[in-house]
């Protein structure tokens, strides 16, 4: 047992440095998944009471709204998400970064809008944008840490689990 320890600490740090190695194209999907995935689930949580509170809609109707959201994302991401791998990576992550930070930024300046139907539409739209770009986004990471990773990676790391 105790001449496993030297052995399982090698190769945990060896892990480690196998991910140093990895081409600067896996890093960027990397970032761009964690930068969403952070943003995806801080917007989420409190979008019910930016819609409840700041918008001055029922509390009802701000759930049902985050509830659609993320249902347009799940939809959308059958469609656009496997579609949008076609664009490339790169271009693909940029537009879906683009949209989403562009939707996020419609809805929340909605409420200087003054009300009504505008605040609405904007809201909607700006929901419909964000959604977009989540959709493409998970899908297109996903492919991306596919694409490089190789099978010597994977086989390595199988051995190490066994």
């Amino acid at each position: 047992m105790i001449n496993q320890v030297p052995s399982a600490f090698r190769n945990f740090v060896q892990s480690f440095s196998d991910l140093r190695r990895l081409p600067r194209a896996f890093w960027f999907v990397i970032g761009a998944f964690v930068i969403d995935t952070a943003a995806y689930y801080g917007v989420l949580t409190l979008m019910t009471t930016y819609f409840h509170s700041d918008l001055g809609t029922s509390d009802a109707l701000a759930s049902t709204t985050a509830s659609v959201f993320t249902m347009l994302v799940t939809l959308f991401m059958l469609g656009v998400g496997s579609y949008a791998e076609q664009f490339g990576l790169r271009r693909a992550i940029l537009l879906a970064l683009l949209l989403t930070a562009g939707g996020r930024a419609l809805y929340s300046f909605s409420a200087h809008v003054g009300g009504g139907g505008a605040t609405v539409a904007i809201v909607l739209g700006g929901l419909l944008v964000s959604a977009m770009g989540v959709s493409i986004l998970q899908p297109v990471c996903y492919s991306g840490v596919k694409q490089y990773t190789d099978d010597r990676s994977y086989k390595r790391l199988r051995r190490k689990t066994k």
